[in-house]
Order: structure tokens, then sequence, then C-alpha cells
């Protein structure tokens, strides 16, 4: 693997390679934070450019093909490769592609909008929280691909509700463009999830003429996730994305 470290380098890696086989999407603001610690890695070859970003115990691997007899190289850590796509057109070639180079499903995640989360009181005892305690709180729910958390040092923000004694109750991590949260077994029922949401919106509001545009992702066999969503205003679209892990 080689270190990227000027952005003006992976444009023109990108550049030499279509889009119609990939699952580029990487932003430039998470790119340039990831190039500023030395995060991202490419490795290029003649059928295919592979971008490994370091997360939290794992390489996220974004890719770009000349065609699917890429053969996607060896890495030291567990491998995660996420590919969005309409629900009504499933990545087939991807998929098989995927496959074929030893990765296997490990979860799909259908895709909520909202324009606007529905009115409702802000919640004063939401709180800040570390990235220690956010991480070890999701990672008793959730994988490290199924997270795909930033490192530790890229940790950008969390909101949280505490218990008397301290401890979370629940906390949901802001990632830039996504959001993954969890609550605690014995807190859930209680609101904890739309008051993180209403939180975490208000910052996000804060001198802007209008509200953000909000995307989540969601586990279809989640009722409860799915049923506060769509409390707060959100919609069900037509995106899914699908992890395929290999370690």
């Amino acid at each position: 693997m080689t270190k990227v470290n000027h952005y003006e380098i992976l444009a023109d890696l990108q550049k030499q390679y279509p889009r119609d086989k990939s699952n580029d999407y990487l932003m430039r603001a998470d790119a340039l934070a990831l190039i500023e610690h030395g995060k991202l890695h490419y490795v290029q070859t003649p059928d295919g450019l592979f971008l490994f970003a370091e997360r939290e115990g794992f390489y996220k691997c974004i890719f770009r093909l000349r065609d699917w007899s890429a053969i996607i190289p060896e890495a030291t850590k567990p491998m995660g490769i996420y590919l969005t796509y309409r629900a009504e057109c499933p990545p087939l070639d991807a998929t098989q592609w995927l496959l074929s180079n030893g990765f296997s499903h490990h979860v799909t995640l259908q895709r909520y909008t909202a324009r606007a989360l529905a009115n409702g009181p802000l919640s004063d005892d939401v709180k800040a929280a570390g990235a220690e305690e956010t991480y070890a709180m999701l990672s008793a729910y959730f994988s490290a691909e199924e997270m795909d958390l930033p490192t530790r040092d890229l940790f950008r923000r969390a909101y949280c509700v505490r218990a008397d004694d301290g401890s979370l109750q629940g906390v949901l991590n802001d990632m830039g463009h996504t959001r993954i949260y969890a609550v605690s077994p014995d807190a859930r029922g209680r609101g904890i999830g739309g008051r993180l949401y209403r939180a975490f919106a208000a910052d996000k509001s804060c001198g802007q003429a209008t509200a953000p545009i909000l995307h989540e992702w969601v586990r279809p066999d989640n009722p409860a996730s799915i049923s506060m969503l769509k409390k707060l205003g959100f919609e069900q679209d037509t995106r899914m994305t699908s992890c395929y892990v290999k370690r």
C-alpha cells in the first residue's frame, strides 16, 4: 500500500479509472481528513484502483475498476466494502465479484431521509460523550464493519443521555454524513433515541437558513429504530447499502 499524502494525488489517480464499476463515494472532506492523519492508502493495478481508509479495527475499501476481472489486493486488517444502490437495481456483477474475491455478505441497510425533524422539545439531559465511551457502547451492539466508525483520532462528536450513576443509557455518534446510535436495553421505550436526534439536529441547524437534509441507514429487521425515525419525520427512500466483509 502507498499512503496518499495530497488530495491532488488522489484526484489524479481516480481520473485514470471509470466510475461505472465502483463504490466511489468518498466525500472530499472525508478524504482530506484521512489524508491529514495518514489514514488513506492506495494500491493501483492495471485493472483497478483500490483505496484503503483506516477505520476502527478494519480497512474500508473504496474501488474503481476497468472490469470485473480485477483482483482485490490483500490487506493486513479485515476489509469492509459497501455497495450502495437503488432497491430495484441490486448490483449483481459487483456482488458476484466480491464473493469470488473471498468476501461474504454481512448486512444490508435501508436508507431513510428527513428534510426536517418533527417538532419536539429539546432535552437538557443530552450531553457530549467522548470517543472511548461512545465506541465502547456501540461495540456492544454492532460489529466494527456495521458501525463503520472512524479511528479515534478522527472522532468528531457524540451525544449521550446518562443514568444517575454516569453510565450511558443512549449514545448517538455523528460521523459527518451518517450517524449511528444505541440505547441500552433497560432504557428503551423512554424516547431517548428521539431526544438524541433532536439535539443533533438543533446543533446541525444552528446558523443555517434551512434545516439540513438527514440520511440514516437502518437494518430492515430493526422495527424499533424504523418506528422512531418515522415519528421524527423520516421516510424510507429507494437507496440500499450492502456491506461485504473479508476477515
